[in-house]
């Protein structure tokens, strides 16, 4: 169980309500309420949510969340993650994995300020958006706004919101036949007037270890030389509309690694970078997950998107670094298993075509001397 599943759900952002009558509201105004991290009201409900580890299995919660921003997530099915829970009282996020009998400590989200206007920014310059046929979904009156990309490689996303309080009800992609897949929905869903003090404390079975960490401050790439010996590779034009959020340095003494934050609006990933020398560690408790090597660093992207949007993703921290002459073009590799526990290195794709991408680097050499 990740702690994606539970802190970073959709669920997890909650709408403010309607500053705007229904009938002025625009889709971008809905979805944006629908992104805030705090709520207008009380939520107690059920939702359903696909397993983040790419099993096709999904995973039952129960979401206890209050106005002032506090939350509690309890995993109730299926039974091989059922205890584990999430409880977040706005200066703390801990996490509780019963079957390894540890908590993570954490910072607050709320601790930090709200994206939600910038991602809504990049949203409408990545999506088209429109209104769709509202439903009823766990007996509330909803309004539906789809999101239609405008790079092709990316999947349209249809949301659904409480047409009086703008809480997220369900969330589905549409893939290019129209196909829809329901990544989160809700079962049930109630407003209650008050949400008890102790919801939001985290009262686990025994004594498990508690492993506590602070957010790491946001850096750049020099910083990130300095502390971890290299030089991150980032791209200066990311595929399918995404841009980089933020930089952070990961805290982890066993696993030094630089963490790169994207989203195009809608989608969120972090591409992890590393130094690797000798046999790889293993890498626990990740997500969807593509991997590529490049020289002695490793990269390896988190996210809900499929493989080949992954490795899209990869491929172009890796056309960035080949622009500047930052690598071989024969030491990149991509990891073929979708889960990553022990690294096992296979060439690419990039193999086969060395000499196409190698002339047109050398070529834009030859011009920038001319120049």
């Amino acid at each position: 169980m990740s702690l994606a599943l539970i802190a970073v759900s959709v669920v997890a952002n909650a709408g403010t309500g309607f500053a705007q009558s229904k009938t002025s509201a625009t889709p971008a105004d809905v979805l944006l309420r629908s992104m805030q991290r705090q709520t207008s009201v009380n939520v107690l409900g059920i939702i359903t949510q696909r397993d983040g580890a790419g099993t096709g299995i999904t995973q039952t919660i129960r979401v206890e969340r209050d106005r002032n921003g506090r939350s509690h997530f309890l995993v109730l099915a299926p039974l091989r993650h059922q205890g584990t829970e999430s409880v977040d009282n706005g200066a703390r996020s801990l996490v509780y994995w019963p079957d390894k009998n540890v908590i993570i400590d954490q910072d607050s989200p709320s601790k930090t300020p709200c994206d939600a206007q910038w991602r809504m920014a990049l949203t409408q310059k990545n999506y088209r958006l429109k209104f769709g046929t509202p439903i009823k979904i766990a007996g509330r009156a909803t309004r539906c706004i789809e999101a239609t990309p405008i790079d092709s490689r990316m999947e349209t996303r249809r949301f659904y919101v409480d047409a009086a309080t703008s809480y997220p009800l369900r969330l589905e992609l549409l893939d290019a036949n129209r196909a829809v897949v329901t990544l989160q929905d809700t079962k049930e869903i109630s407003y209650p007037a008050d949400v008890a003090a102790d919801r939001f404390v985290l009262k686990p079975v025994g004594a498990p270890r508690t492993m506590k960490f602070e957010r790491p401050k946001n850096t750049n790439a020099t910083q990130v030389e300095r502390v971890l010996g290299f030089a991150p590779v980032i791209p200066k034009v990311m595929p399918m509309g995404f841009a980089m959020q933020e930089m952070q340095v990961t805290q982890s003494d066993r696993w030094r690694s630089v963490a790169i934050r994207v989203t195009d609006g809608l989608v969120r990933g972090t591409v992890y970078q590393w130094r690797s020398k000798g046999e790889d560690r293993e890498v626990d408790g990740m997500d969807e997950n593509s991997v590529m090597k490049v020289g002695d660093v490793r990269m390896m992207i988190v996210s809900d998107l499929d493989a080949p949007r992954r490795q899209a993703m990869l491929e172009a921290f890796v056309e960035s670094a080949l622009a500047d002459g930052l690598l071989d073009l024969s030491s990149v590799f991509l990891e073929p298993d979708p889960v990553c526990r022990r690294f096992t290195w296979i060439q690419n794709r990039y193999e086969d075509e060395t000499s196409t991408v190698n002339a047109r680097y050398s070529l834009r050499k030859e011009t920038t001397k001319k120049t």
